[in-house]
């Protein structure tokens, strides 16, 4: 199967990132290093919450038999 170099709606990280920024929209860190903790809790919480990485991969435009 042929997919585009560029494809957003076929990636399902794209799914990820938006609930990490959804998630760090109100966060206010001091400096960098508290920046990269706050993104990677988000990252974890994604990560072990199955609900949220199915709706990651439910959302893009994927085809149905590689979901």
């Amino acid at each position: 199967m042929h997919f585009p170099s560029y494809a957003p709606r076929l990636n399902p990280d794209e799914g990820v990132w938006s609930l990490t920024k959804r998630d760090l929209a109100n966060s206010c860190p001091n400096d960098v290093e508290e920046l990269m903790e706050d993104v990677l809790n988000s990252i974890d919480a994604i990560r072990n919450c199955p609900a949220k990485l199915r709706g990651c991969i439910a959302q893009s435009e994927l085809p149905f038999s590689l979901r």
